[in-house]
């Protein structure tokens, strides 16, 4: 479920990416990052989350590289590349994101590298 809500979030498919969460999702994204806040719902975190990133940057791209699973939490090793509207700069960024298991849906903590944001967008 972890590489399908990747996918989607990746590609923009909103609707296979809707198709991984639950309808409970809480999702909570780093303090540094611009859309950060805990959003909660399916469509709060399209609207709240997702549609500020694309406001912010283009090309945003994931790429999910390894899962690790334990039966309680899926961690996501994955890389983040984008251009900041504003500034012109290219982000690349290792990110990690966890999310506790809830009967095969995603629930995540999103983990962002504040120095790499920042400099981006400055």
């Amino acid at each position: 479920m972890m590489r399908v809500q990747s996918v989607g979030s990746a590609t923009g498919v909103m609707d296979l990416w809707r198709s991984a969460v639950a309808e409970d999702l809480e999702w909570a994204e780093s303090a540094c990052f611009p859309p950060a806040g805990t959003y909660r719902t399916p469509g709060g975190t399209i609207e709240g989350m997702f549609t500020r990133l694309a406001q912010g940057w283009d090309n945003w791209a994931t790429h999910d590289d390894t899962c690790v699973a334990d039966g309680q939490r899926v961690l996501v090793l994955a890389r983040y590349t984008a251009r900041n509207k504003a500034s012109g700069r290219d982000w690349r960024h290792a990110g990690r994101a966890i999310s506790p298991a809830s009967a095969g849906r995603v629930r995540m903590e999103q983990i962002v590298d504040c120095v790499t944001s920042r400099a981006a967008m400055t």
